[in-house]
């Protein structure tokens, strides 16, 4: 008979998205990256929102039952001091998409791409009609085609959000939250 060898994770990761967009891109980097890393990884989104009501979501959620948290937020918003607060408070690590997710997934396939010219919906529509469009975006299998591992792997050397998801996601030793 043949031994079943049960493998555990050493940490749990618990990486929540603003919104289906959101959600995809993480689950295409636990695709990605998360063979035999001894960790864990839930991927959960809410369906956009202010940051506030994002944050406290997450926060419910997660029910602290995870040792590391993050949650990717678009920028378009401001966030709230207080909010900020409350999610270092509950050990939630916040990271920016700059101003959304779409125009934080331009500045990765256009690098040099000024996010500063166009607004969140503008850059949406760009993003949907050069790479995906509304409904391709929602499948994390169809990341793959525009940004395979290979690629990100050179990307989040230049990219500080970027690098920050794929090791909070990736790394098992544990990390303390970046300050804001």
């Amino acid at each position: 008979m043949k031994r079943v060898t049960l493998r555990y994770a050493q940490l749990t990761v618990f990486a929540f998205g603003e919104a289906e967009t959101e959600k995809a891109f993480l689950k295409h980097i636990r695709a990605s990256y998360g063979r035999n890393t001894g960790l864990s990884v839930r991927v959960d989104c809410a369906t956009g929102g202010a940051p506030q009501t994002i944050i406290d979501l997450a926060i419910r959620r997660s029910n602290g039952c995870f040792d590391r948290h993050f949650i990717l937020l678009d920028t378009d918003i401001t966030w709230p001091d207080e909010t900020v607060t409350k999610a270092k408070k509950n050990n939630h690590e916040l990271i920016p998409a700059n101003p959304c997710i779409e125009g934080f997934l331009l500045s990765l396939l256009e690098p040099g791409i000024d996010l500063s010219l166009l607004t969140s919906s503008q850059y949406k529509k760009m993003f949907e009609q050069k790479y995906l469009n509304e409904e391709e975006k929602l499948d994390y299998r169809n990341y793959e085609k525009i940004l395979p591992k290979s690629k990100l792997e050179k990307l989040r050397k230049t990219n500080q959000p970027l690098d920050t998801i794929i090791c909070l996601m990736t790394e098992v030793k544990k990390r303390k939250p970046k300050d804001a």
